[in-house]
């Protein structure tokens, strides 16, 4: 079998930059005090660095719904800037000022056969 080399395992002290102070230690108690509080500031970066994160990423979703809103109002401006028929408005002017306007476009007789004379049956 072909053994693929981790690239943790290739990690050292020279590596990361600090092999020169880690060799001047001489105790072994000294070396874990001194590997300790490297890996604690490397802890309090992560920290640092994920809160950063989380502010980043509150940030995009504030820009991602203000896009949202934006695509919104501009598809619901392309559907309103087509001229859409006023039906209240048509029915109110036949009814009291105009008839002869929207004659062709609502048939008053129709709607009124249809509101009072239609075949709704004998009310038991």
């Amino acid at each position: 079998m072909t053994k693929i080399n981790d690239p943790r395992d290739n990690f050292s002290l020279k590596d990361i930059g600090c092999h020169i102070d880690y060799q001047k230690i001489k105790t072994p108690e000294k070396k874990l005090r001194f590997l300790g509080e490297k890996i604690k500031e490397i802890e309090e970066n992560t920290i640092i660095l994920e809160a950063k994160r989380s502010t980043l990423l509150h940030n995009k979703e504030c820009f991602i719904i203000e896009l949202k809103n934006i695509m919104r109002d501009q598809y619901e401006e392309d559907l309103q800037t087509k001229e859409q028929p006023n039906l209240e408005k048509e029915i109110f002017y036949t009814l009291f000022y105009n008839p002869t306007k929207y004659f062709k476009r609502i048939n008053i007789d129709k709607l009124l056969d249809d509101m009072f004379f239609s075949e709704m049956g004998p009310i038991r």
